[in-house]
């Protein structure tokens, strides 16, 4: 646990020059109340100094930075958190080898205009300047650099943390570049020395080690809503989901989650982790991101497993795995205690030796007291578990009946990993409605499946049913190998998308690094229409590159109403040769199978104006045969419309996937726009 925290809060809604922000400064009090609280839990120090609007000046925010901070030694936690305006400007000379896209980021102060912003440069030398005593420095900015604003359909207000400079300021799309001596460093760093050394920076402005979590991109926006901005309100979500015992890696992992799943935003939050003064986003899995948020200031709630041993397969295991929160790698940082059951006293510890879907395997020092024919408890430490979160809400009567089934059949609920939160308006939360005697199911405001009639205990089932389907379809979609010892180097195997355009031509989805991509409909007939729906197709190929090793892949899709399919290769998995390409394909009413895999809208996207459509595939390799059947399952009933409206199956349980032994997992999105979608006043 940290020795003392020492924080700088930052939140300007008002500035002396710039359109106004309002949500900054509750943002920032917000992280104030959570960081006493967390504080006060874990019988921490905590030395907090927040600036807001007229306190939070250029020379106040820099100057404080260092007296504040600085104070922090080895042990402490230093946490600087930034939530206001941000921008773009011109990068100096001596920087521009550094900074290929010619601009360096600027958190912008209250009386930006009269005086420069806090530039990234100015902020890297003040963090090497705190660190030499070697505190933990976290760095959170909940910032962007341009943008626009707009209004959506509930009077919920969604505004861009902007800043737009005037022609005397501009220089192209971004503020003008400073003089030299206007950095914070110049009296300390001439110049000359920096232009001398500008390809090699780390010689004349060093970097002291850090992690710093960002709203977002520096080409994209960053997005307050009503009274939070979206980046600070999914990271104190998440914080307050785990009590603060989250990693950083699983931290940014589910915000990232959350946002990716907002529609309100298209930002994408970012992890930099600057170890031996490089800073680069995370792609070596940097040791810290498995160290929990600010060094441990919480230790957490246990989690509680059973053990028992499993003589079919001749080991002992823990009812606990992956679906709950195990990690996949580091496992010899989990604990696993087996306690007495009368007094909960820990007579034993195992160590975990492999991790499955809905279990882990462990294993005993040869001293331990265990008998094969008995049953014990466990507490299980250092896991960060993500549950799928719903809330209720609506009239009495019928949240009654939901809340005593909760409590009817909380060991069942939990087992699927599913959890009841408080937060009922906030965002990325599914919400159980109460109305008219029906029950109905929501994600961000909009329906997700078929009401359940009634305010019965049957209702209140179905309604429960959905979010354990729901829950197994984001398992699967987060479905992933870390395990270093069972993945493979890189499989060769390239995925490409086709779809016809309605020009009648082929064109080719381009997937980001995120894996996500646009497709569009070929045939869009007038809105409302009672016999048509938006409709193309879509071709769907894997190329094996090795010239020498053939892979046995599987391509499970993933639909919008929660549905699995994996037979798009004929038996779920197919051996491609090497320099060989196949492709998906569908069984057609005919019997037969085609490549030209039929594309059409739902109808509820139009009725309830969705933005869009969406669908998953996840792409599984290995060099040894597998099976995916377990990942299969049906669509929940889809919400009614009145118009070409289809009745689904209810979801039926299934046990969890397995997997080979040596493979790797890709998860792709492809997004299609809702051609009759409105921006509503």
């Amino acid at each position: 646990m940290a020795k003392t925290i020492y924080a700088l809060l930052v939140g300007i809604n008002r500035y002396q020059s710039l359109s106004p922000l309002y949500a900054c400064v509750n943002d920032a009090n917000n992280m104030k109340t959570w960081l006493e609280a967390a504080a006060a839990r874990a019988g921490a120090k905590l030395s907090l100094l927040m600036l807001t609007n007229e306190q939070a000046t250029r020379s106040a925010v820099t100057r404080s930075f260092a007296n504040q901070l600085g104070l922090a030694g080895e042990g402490d936690v230093a946490l600087f958190y930034f939530s206001g305006h941000g921008a773009l400007e011109g990068a100096h000379s001596a920087f521009k080898q550094t900074e290929t896209d010619n601009t360096i980021e600027t958190l912008l102060c209250h009386d930006f205009y009269f005086v420069n912003g806090f530039a990234d440069k100015e902020l890297r030398y003040l963090i090497h300047k705190i660190s030499g005593k070697k505190p933990h420095v976290v760095i959170i900015t909940d910032t962007c650099h341009s943008g626009d604003s707009t209004r959506h359909s509930n009077n919920f207000q969604v505004r861009v943390k902007q800043a737009f400079p005037p022609p005397e300021l501009r220089q192209g799309a971004t503020y003008a570049q400073r003089k030299w001596n206007e950095f914070l460093f110049a009296s300390e760093i001439t110049e000359a020395q920096a232009l001398a050394a500008a390809g090699n920076l780390n010689a004349v402005l060093p970097q002291g080690s850090h992690i710093h979590l960002a709203a977002c991109k520096a080409d994209e926006l960053a997005v307050e809503a009503g009274e939070s901005g979206l980046f600070t309100e999914a990271l104190l979500q998440v914080l307050a989901q785990t009590a603060g015992n989250i990693t950083y890696q699983n931290l940014f992992t589910r915000m990232n989650q959350l946002l990716e799943n907002n529609p309100y935003t298209t930002q994408t939050p970012q992890i930099y982790v600057v170890e031996s003064n490089t800073k680069t986003p995370v792609t070596a899995v940097p040791a810290v991101l498995y160290e929990r948020f600010l060094g441990g200031l919480v230790a957490g709630e246990p989690v509680e497993a059973n053990v028992t041993y499993n003589a079919q397969k001749g080991f002992w295991q823990i009812d606990k795995g992956t679906l709950h929160g195990l990690p996949s790698i580091g496992l010899d940082k989990v604990a696993v205690e087996v306690v007495n059951d009368k007094d909960k006293s820990v007579f034993a510890r195992a160590s975990l030796k492999a991790v499955f879907p809905d279990y882990a395997q462990i294993e005993f020092p040869a001293s331990a007291s265990v008998y094969s024919t008995d049953t014990y408890g466990a507490f299980v430490r250092e896991v960060f578990t993500t549950p799928l979160l719903f809330a209720t809400g609506g009239d009495e009567q019928g949240k009654q009946i939901l809340q005593q089934y909760y409590a009817n059949n909380t060991k069942s609920l939990k087992k699927a990993n599913i959890a009841p939160t408080p937060r009922g308006n906030a965002l990325n939360v599914y919400k159980i409605t109460a109305k008219n005697n029906t029950f109905q199911l929501t994600y961000n405001n909009l329906p997700v499946a078929k009401e359940a009639e009634g305010y019965t205990t049957a209702s209140a089932n179905a309604i429960f049913g959905y979010l354990k389907h729901i829950a197994r379809w984001q398992y699967v979609k987060n479905f992933k190998n870390t395990v270093a010892a069972t993945q493979l180097q890189g499989s060769d195997v390239r995925l490409r998308l086709f779809y016809q355009t309605p020009a009648g031509a082929q064109a080719e989805t381009e997937f980001n690094e995120q894996f996500t991509g646009k497709a569009a409909y070929a045939q869009i007939p007038p809105a409302g229409s009672l016999t048509q729906s938006p409709s193309g197709s879509i071709k769907i190929s894997l190329t094996n590159l090795s010239a020498t090793v053939s892979y046995y892949c599987a391509l499970a899709y993933l639909g919008q109403l929660y549905d699995i399919v994996t037979d798009t290769f004929t038996g779920g998995v197919v051996q491609i040769a090497p320099k060989t390409t196949v492709y998906a394909t569908v069984t057609m009413p005919n019997g037969k199978r085609a490549e030209d895999i039929p594309l059409v809208q739902d109808a509820y996207i139009e009725q309830y104006n969705y933005p869009e459509s969406h669908f998953g595939l996840l792409l599984l390799c290995s060099l040894q045969p597998f099976s995916v059947d377990s990942f299969a399952q049906d669509a929940l009933p889809a919400p009614k419309t009145g118009i070409r409206n289809e009745e689904s199956a209810p979801p039926t349980d299934r046990e969890p996937p397995q997997t080979p032994q040596k493979w790797q997992a890709v998860y792709y999105e492809v997004k299609i726009p809702n051609p009759y979608f409105t921006l509503q006043p």
